[in-house]
């Protein structure tokens, strides 16, 4: 983001905060998308924890391009939550149980993207770490080999990807001369493979 948008953003946020205001989803994605839009952070990645925590929020990543390449969900039980909480977790558990499970931003990720990884939060702190950190080095490896192959014009794997590239997209960009059929699998494998059976 140029420099003076930015300067405009903070001062809207500034200000509502100061007014003791509370900031929309609309505010803080504006703010995501700032952060997120950085070199540093384009080469390097980042960790969004404890948001989105709806649908209509990651709808929102979405639409500002704020796509995680891996989300990591952690499964656990209201006992587990309790005894490592280090606040009463109370109105947070109270809520997840009345959210419709459907609409929770995992489901909405794992419909649109299929990049949801599950860890059993049951293991120890180091185990739920190890495992979500195992998840995320193997979606930025197959990311690094799709954008190798890609690069040197050769047909590349989207099924490793995690959701990085969705379907839609993938179709998208899919030239009139191939039409319904994937190009990687006619170029890898000389099958004329449909899109909608990928």
């Amino acid at each position: 983001m140029r420099a003076h948008g930015f300067e405009q953003l903070r001062s809207v946020i500034v200000d509502k905060l100061q007014a003791g205001q509370e900031l929309s989803d609309v505010d803080i994605t504006a703010c995501l998308k700032a952060a997120t839009s950085s070199e540093e952070v384009g080469s390097r990645g980042f960790v969004l924890d404890g948001w989105p925590r709806t649908e209509a929020q990651a709808i929102l990543l979405e639409e500002a391009g704020i796509v995680p390449s891996t989300v990591v969900e952690i499964s656990t039980s209201d006992a587990t939550c309790r005894a490592r909480g280090p606040i009463d977790v109370e109105p947070q558990l109270d809520s997840y149980h009345r959210s419709n499970s459907k609409s929770t931003p995992s489901s909405f990720y794992r419909r649109l993207r299929g990049n949801v990884v599950t860890v059993d939060g049951e293991q120890s702190r180091w185990a739920v770490y190890a495992a979500a950190e195992r998840s995320v080095m193997a979606t930025q490896q197959a990311e690094s080999h799709y954008r190798q192959r890609i690069s040197a014009g050769q047909p590349a794997k989207l099924s490793t990807l995690g959701g990085v590239i969705s379907l839609d997209s993938f179709r998208r960009g899919l030239s009139a001369e191939f039409g319904g059929y994937c190009p990687v699998s006619f170029k890898g494998w000389m099958k004329m493979v449909v899109v909608s059976r990928v």
